[in-house]
């Protein structure tokens, strides 16, 4: 073999190495894309999270828990139209933080932070609260609302 012959082959060894670097490189910057995009679903869902937390504990202080659970035992009970206007406030306030925990955690399912199991049962929880919700007046979120479906409020997920 000479001189010629060995280094066209190292330099097709060379190619050939170059060419097995860029593949790798490659799978190294989709893999590095991939991870930044699922790191940023995560921060999205933490921020939607804390938001809806501090919401949610804007509202609860204002519950007195006996009040509200004599109101929530009498709605149960009687229904809507049999409370006094402080219980249906109180009832109210308590359904305005349903309708937020639902509205972040329809934001988690969006992200793909929450499994189907858990997201077709808030879909039925909204179903069978909503009447109530509208009746009470809550202020209800777009992204619930689009996920109102009548004819899951009767049955399972």
């Amino acid at each position: 073999m000479n001189w010629d012959a060995l280094g066209a082959i190292s330099e097709f060894l060379g190619a050939l190495a170059v060419l097995a670097t860029l593949l790798y490189l490659a799978v190294q910057v989709r893999h590095s894309r991939l991870q930044l995009e699922k790191n940023e679903k995560i921060a999205l869902g933490q921020i939607y999270q804390s938001r809806s937390d501090m919401l949610v504990n804007q509202i609860i202080p204002l519950l007195d828990p006996n009040r509200y659970a004599d109101a929530q035992l009498k709605l149960d009970n009687e229904g809507y139209d049999s409370l006094t206007n402080i219980e249906k406030t109180i009832i109210k306030a308590s359904f305005q933080a349903h309708v937020i925990q639902q509205d972040c955690a329809l934001r988690q399912a969006e992200l793909g932070l929450i499994d189907e199991e858990l997201e077709s049962l808030i879909r039925v929880m909204i179903a069978r609260r909503m009447p109530l919700w509208k009746k009470a007046g809550v202020r209800i979120h777009p992204r619930v609302m689009r996920q109102y479906k009548p004819e899951l409020a009767g049955g399972d997920a």
